[in-house]
């Protein structure tokens, strides 16, 4: 068994603490069947540790196997029971987790008048969420006392409300439940477990630490022979106590990354105190006696004594334990691994040169010292975003590579302040790119909680929520795009997307059904809109075909052939959700719930939750299931612990259950062998070559915690308190002891709206303050200045290729290469599309986006297939004309067609809002068709569709035109026309709106051009009009004039929209027309609705300089110059 002892061992890297360490394990070897216990705070720490002791060079064992790695709290409870034998639980009641579940029970019981602030907070917790909350934030309260504040535990034990070693004396009155409460656990515990048994870790830790320093062991078997804390920048002093008294029994070897190699614990307010119970480390020499606060910067590093706090308590803390002449011979006197000072600092690239002057507790230099021109140690990059700050991070990580290399992805961190932040946008970066890809770089993100990153963990969260869901077509469909799920239904993911069109147009759009939305107090809409009204519909469908009506039920007829199969699975998701939000709704209404057992076994039997709804198959999917079972079981044993025998409601269940399943610990990948992203986290001062911080905003870093109001803690520090800011400002200081070689430190420096500047962290802004102080630049730039980065907004900016800056995004070089100039010539495209009516009239529509279309297969979505979660309650003007119509053409089709059956028929195809709504809706759209169509009835003329087609054959301008024509009509006395019922306005101020007669014109100008005398009649609200046939020769003309224009219209944009066109055509008012086209108050123009013809024509006046009223002539004044006959609108209905 290795020699007994208390070793404190100081370094300022961290490779000379484990290379140490190493070689003291392998030559002070534990006996043969012994363990290596090692404490670490951080799954980095051990796997870096691990990774060392498998190595052979240098002496190192080869090996790593015989090591019980844990965190110093799970090793402390363990030694209590050594010490205190079997009257020490394996599990403490008042640990955090066990505690929270016995104040969960307590609280209910919680009736007295001192506890009234408790009671009023409680009021209206309908779902047990608020006392579950509060439940854990008391635990962690109590917890954080038993650790720092013991003293006052004990004296609320002895029935006093008195706060000992304080400012305050007394227990606030409005907080004196706080010591009510503490007696009261006291109570029910010795009522539980006898009054023998301790009252708190601070008892526990009390009688222990006595029995450790009389040399008393309950249960030696219980102890290793050795401990090694190892990479740990800080403990409580309850801890450090039991160590020291440790060492007298076995060997504690304690590594402390030291970042100075002198007294440096004067360099604080605090200093009197610190100094008289200094031991170990001589003050420098020539430090005055006293240091001036206001002149600290002439005498000690800056950042050392602002970043400093939490490591200059910890030291302290250990130097009062540390009794180094006991075994300073082991290592033959070399207890403080420092280097040997730098002769010349000045010589050494910037990043050394402040960790160098920390070391030697130098002060900011002056004279100011000379940075090298190509000094890049020390580097800060500006963002617009994060996403930014990710693609610019790859850019130089590459960089980076290409430039070493010896430079490996391991010697590389990644860490920002939140990971969760972050990893959308580094998946999105770095895993665009294919393995084979030369700018590849392998990369595993740690940290992350699974609760809110992983979809089969979101699913479920969803799914314990399923009473209070209303299950809306978007929701319902996120969880089909879930892998598990599809697995476990056998949904094709490739059908999805024609499953969503089926589903929104048979108006599913929240709600399983009437029953479901009842149990939400919303039963008046009933079954309309919901997922069994879809279902119903597709169904029938399926089964009847293209029926009007079945029991009052319009089948959706859509769903056919081979791909109906797709449907079945999503009627059993379906099936099961309806399942479960009926299992549910019984255990989580009104109060009612289970016991955790109970939950256990809903949740996890084969056919529970889990296994009814996902599938395991996948590894990661196995891990995460393996989370949720150990999780669950965790809560099931802490609620024992905590003598918790009460029914959960199903809310506190998800909260807890998720949460627990979904926070990480030691078993967390790390040091993959690939880039590591990582969250800046206390004790991950692992050295790497190269350190990469990124998210240093300002307000996001350091991280501040709101403490509760009721923390007693939060206005009485004392030496060894945990403050997250002291944290986040040692962990930086950590950061930048422990880059080798290169620290890169990036921000949202730009906002991403309008450029203005956003400041860094104050921590970012102190390291930037001491580089321009102390530092010159060879460019005659501030250091900070000639340092920092500022990029574009966007990655594809043209700075990336003109030279101002580096990027290895290759895709977007070919935006900015030259294109060839906009041209007039009549050379046209290789290969024409096939010429059709439809292609002409898409021509007239948008000659630009034509242009766009044919030329460079561009694609423009005016309006993608919006999912709608709620049903409609108003039409908009387009859905209003679409139905309108819509009953036109039925009423062309079928004169005598009772319109109210119509109108009801638009209401069992979800076509109309519900209720009253839907009846102002269909009285509108009734009304207004019936208008339109007795003005056609009116005309006198009995039209019937041609029997077949009218086939065109042309050759306009030389190239083929081959089409049909399939809305032709014919009357009695053998006329031929094009009907164009508009329920809309044809007129407007008495002038025709000729844009709403194009594609009958067109149509109609075909027919004409082969011989055959068609006219086209249009009956609006307001008005009707004919355009009259025209002859053969005079047709043909005008549409070999627009094939040609069209195949210019092929070989550049052609400056016209058709509303500004005609308007041109009709008024040759340029005022007018340029507000047409560029929009007023209140007025959107037609350059709004063409985002592509603003590339090219961004204003009415570029349009007229590309020859504007030219085009228009040619190609819509043929339009405007049809013969009319106009109609008397004297024969209004």
């Amino acid at each position: 068994m290795p020699e007994p002892g208390f070793v404190v061992i100081h370094a300022n890297q961290l490779e000379t603490l484990r290379e140490l360490l190493v070689q003291w394990l392998s030559k002070q070897p534990v006996p043969v069947l012994g363990a290596e216990q090692i404490l670490v705070q951080s799954n980095g720490i051990a796997q870096w540790l691990k990774m060392a002791l498998a190595e052979t060079a240098n002496g190192h064992p080869g090996i790593a196997a015989g090591l019980n790695v844990e965190l110093p709290n799970q090793f402390v409870w363990q030694l209590y029971r050594a010490v205190l034998g079997d009257s020490i639980p394996k599990s403490l009641p008042y640990d955090k987790i066990n505690l929270s579940w016995r104040l969960l029970g307590l609280l209910p019981q919680l009736t007295d008048s001192v506890y009234a602030p408790l009671q009023r907070y409680l009021q209206d917790d309908s779902d047990g969420r608020k006392s579950y909350q509060l439940a854990l934030r008391l635990a962690d309260l109590f917890d954080q006392y038993q650790v720092y504040r013991a003293d006052w535990l004990q004296s609320w034990r002895s029935g006093s409300d008195a706060l000992p070693n304080s400012k305050k004396q007394q227990v606030p009155d409005d907080q004196l439940w706080q010591p009510a409460l503490w007696r009261l656990l006291q109570s029910q515990l010795a009522n539980v477990v006898g009054e023998l048994a301790f009252s708190s870790r601070a008892d526990v830790h009390t009688t222990a630490l006595a029995a450790l320093q009389q040399g008393k062991l309950a249960r030696p078997d219980l102890l290793p022979d050795r401990i090694v804390v190892f990479g740990v920048s800080s403990l409580p002093q309850q801890t450090v106590e039991l160590l020291a008294a440790l060492g007298a029994q076995r060997q504690v070897l304690l590594t402390v990354l030291n970042p100075c190699r002198h007294f440096w614990g004067d360099i604080t307010a605090a200093k009197d105190e610190v100094r008289a119970a200094q031991k170990r480390h001589g003050r420098k020499p020539g430090l005055p006696a006293v240091l001036d606060a206001d002149a600290l910067y002439l005498h000690a590093p800056v950042l050392l004594a602002s970043l400093g706090k939490q490591g200059r308590d910890y030291i302290s803390l250990l130097d009062a334990f540390d009794q180094s002449g006991q075994y300073r011979h082991w290592f033959n006197g070399r207890i403080d691994l420092f280097p040997e000072p730098v002769a010349d600092v000045s010589s050494l690239p910037l990043l050394a040169q402040l960790q160098q002057d920390i070391l030697e507790l130098n002060p900011t230099p002056q004279p100011m010292r000379q940075l090298a021109a190509n000094d890049n140690s020390v580097s800060f990059h500006i963002a617009h975003s994060r996403q930014r700050e990710v693609e610019i991070l790859q850019d130089n990580l590459i960089a980076a590579f290409a430039n070493d290399p010896s430079l490996k992805p391991r010697d590389v961190i990644i860490m920002t302040p939140d990971i969760s932040q972050y990893q959308s946008h580094v998946h999105a970066v770095f895993g665009r790119l294919a393995a084979d890809d030369a700018r590849f770089l392998p990369y595993s993100l740690a940290d992350q909680n699974l609760r809110g990153s992983q979809p089969l963990m979101l699913a479920l969260e969803y799914l314990l929520d399923l009473p209070a869901q209303r299950f809306s077509l978007t929701e319902v469909c996120d969880l089909l795009d879930v892998p598990a799920i599809q697995r476990r239904f056998g949904i094709n993911p490739g059908a999805l997307p024609q499953l969503r069109l089926w589903l929104t147009e048979a108006g599913a759009r929240w709600g399983l059904d009437a029953q479901q939305r009842a149990s939400l107090d919303l039963a008046a809409p009933g079954s309309s809109y919901s997922w069994m009204f879809a279902i119903e519909r597709m169904l029938l469908g399926f089964a009847i075909g293209d029926e009007a009506v079945w029991q009052d039920c319009a089948p959706y007829a859509e769903v056919a052939g081979l791909a109906a199969a797709e449907l079945g699975p999503v009627l059993q998701f379906i099936q099961q959700l309806k399942r479960w939000q009926l299992q549910f709704s019984a255990h989580g209404a009104d109060g009612a719930a289970l016991s955790l057992t109970d939950w256990q076994q809903l949740l996890l039997s084969d056919n529970g939750l889990l296994h009814s709804l996902f599938d395991f198959t996948d590894e990661q999917d196995q891990l995460i299931y393996a989370r949720l079972t150990a999780g669950l079981a965790q809560l099931v044993s802490a609620a024992h612990s905590g003598d918790f025998s009460g029914e959960v409601p199903l809310a506190v269940l998800r909260d807890a259950w998720l949460e627990q399943a979904g926070s990480s610990g030691l078993s967390q990948r790390f040091l993959a062998g690939s880039l590591t992203f990582s969250t800046l986290m206390p004790m991950r001062a692992i050295p790497f070559k190269r350190i990469y911080l990124l998210g240093l905003n300002d307000g996001d870093y350091p991280r501040s915690r709101m403490r509760d109001d009721f923390d007693l803690m939060a206005n009485d520090y004392r030496p060894g308190d945990r403050s997250r800011r002291d944290d986040d400002r040692y962990l930086f200081l950590e950061a930048l002891l422990s880059a080798r070689d290169a620290l890169y430190l990036s921000w949202v420096g730009r906002d991403i709206r309008n450029n203005s500047e956003l400041p860094p962290s104050v921590l970012l802004s102190q390291v930037m303050d001491l580089v321009d102080t102390g530092w010159q630049h060879p460019s005659g730039q501030k250091p900070s200045e000639a340092l920092c980065h500022s990029y574009p907004l966007q990655p594809f900016s043209r700075q990336y290729f003109n030279g101002n800056y580096a990027t290895y995004a290759h895709e977007w070089q070919a935006a900015h290469q030259a294109v060839p100039a906009i041209t007039g010539s009549n050379t046209t495209p290789a290969e024409l599309p096939l010429l059709t009516v439809r292609l002409l009239d898409d021509f007239l529509a948008n000659p630009c986006r034509h242009y766009l279309q044919q030329r460079f297969k561009t694609r423009f979505y005016q309006t993608e297939l919006a999912v709608e979660d709620a049903e409609p309650f108003v039409l908009n003007a387009l859905e209003l004309y679409q139905l309108k119509q819509q009953l036109l053409e039925q009423l062309l089709a079928e004169p005598e067609l009772d319109v109210a059956d119509a109108i009801a028929q638009l209401a069992r195809e979800a076509k109309l809002p519900l209720a009253l709504f839907g009846s102002l809706s269909g009285a509108q759209i009734g009304r207004e068709a019936s208008v339109v169509f007795a003005r056609y009835r009116a005309s006198g003329i009995d039209w019937q569709r041609r029997a077949t087609p009218l086939t065109l054959k042309l050759q306009p301008a030389g190239i083929s035109l081959n089409d049909s024509l399939s809305n032709i009509y014919q009357s009695p006395a053998g006329q031929q026309a094009l009907l164009q019922l508009r329920p809309t306005a044809i007129c407007n101020k008495g002038e025709l709106r000729w844009h709403t007669l194009r594609s009958s014109w067109l149509q109609q100008l075909a027919a004409n051009a082969q011989g055959e005398a068609v006219s086209t009649w249009q009956f609006g609200l307001d008005d009707a009009v004919q355009l009259l046939p025209q002859a053969q020769n005079t047709a043909a003309l005008q549409l070999s004039a627009l094939v040609e224009y069209w195949q210019q219209g092929l070989q550049q944009p052609l400056p016209l929209l058709p509303k500004t066109a005609l308007c041109y055509v009709q008024t040759a008012d340029e005022a007018k027309c340029r507000e047409l086209f560029e929009g007023g108050y209140n007025f959107a123009g037609e350059l709004q609705s063409a985002p592509e013809l603003q590339r090219y024509y961004p204003d009415f006046a570029s349009l007229m300089q590309a020859g504007f009223a030219d085009w228009a002539q040619k190609i819509y004044g043929p339009l405007v110059q049809a013969p009319i006959a106009q109609q008397n609108k004297d024969a209004n209905p």
